[in-house]
């Protein structure tokens, strides 16, 4: 074991006095070809890259094929993909988690509450986790990313005003047929710890407004109920 790392020690001492002699004594040659090396590096890593977003679909496509070259990558690059996940809501509250995996009909439907999706493992693809909203079982997992982004987002609760976001470099709710309702922005505020209301001010809140500036630039005040409510669309939304 010593007589490894001597060795390995005497051969970084060697190419580092190497590299001093011909500096000190070829300066104008060594850094010719110092800067010659460097050149040729950076131009077969952009020939790389270019060649690598050319055929990037085709690429994922070998991989996502490939079972077992796609553990080894991902072992290689040490990602852990966590499970996707579903969670029931009532009332703001989580009752039941489930992995993805498992059967949804372990959920019991009831109308007081949401269901939510959350894609984990597109989320390094995505960069960021899209979430699905949904008020009905089975939930759907195949979704589409929508195209709409509010340029201003604001609830109106008991005359407070809160800024909010529904897309941030960590979640993205822009999910096309997701729908925002009461419900949603109740546990949306509370979930993301907005909004501190007491257990009896949850209980009462009946409404909220919401203000936007939506991808139009149109300025919008909208009444939001369990009644009233967003449904993101592909290239739009329905109020």
């Amino acid at each position: 074991m010593l007589n490894k790392l001597f060795t390995s020690i005497r051969y970084v001492l060697l190419i580092i006095l190497f590299n001093d002699y011909l500096k000190r004594n070829y300066p104008e040659k060594y850094f010719e070809v110092l800067t010659n090396f460097s050149y040729e590096l950076i131009r077969f890593y952009s020939k790389c890259q270019i060649l690598y977003n050319r055929n990037k679909k085709n690429i994922k496509m070998i991989i996502d094929n490939n079972p077992e070259l796609k553990k080894f990558i991902n072992i290689i690059n040490k990602k852990n993909y966590e499970q996707n996940e579903i969670y029931k809501v009532s009332n703001n509250t989580i009752l039941i988690k489930h992995y993805s995996g498992n059967n949804e009909t372990y959920f019991e439907e009831d109308k007081n509450s949401i269901y939510l999706f959350y894609d984990n493992e597109k989320e390094q693809e995505n960069k960021c986790k899209n979430i699905v909203v949904s008020h009905l079982l089975p939930i759907q997992t195949e979704y589409e990313v929508s195209e709409v982004r509010f340029l201003l987002t604001e609830v109106v609760v008991y005359d407070k005003t809160y800024k909010i976001n529904l897309k941030s470099d960590k979640f993205n709710y822009y999910i096309v047929n997701n729908i925002l309702d009461l419900k949603f922005f109740k546990y949306y505020l509370y979930i993301y710890g907005i909004c501190n209301l007491i257990q009896e001010e949850r209980d009462n809140l009946t409404k909220i407004m919401l203000k936007i500036i939506d991808h139009n630039v149109n300025t919008k005040e909208l009444e939001i109920t369990d009644e009233k409510f967003i449904i993101i669309k592909k290239e739009n939304y329905i109020y």
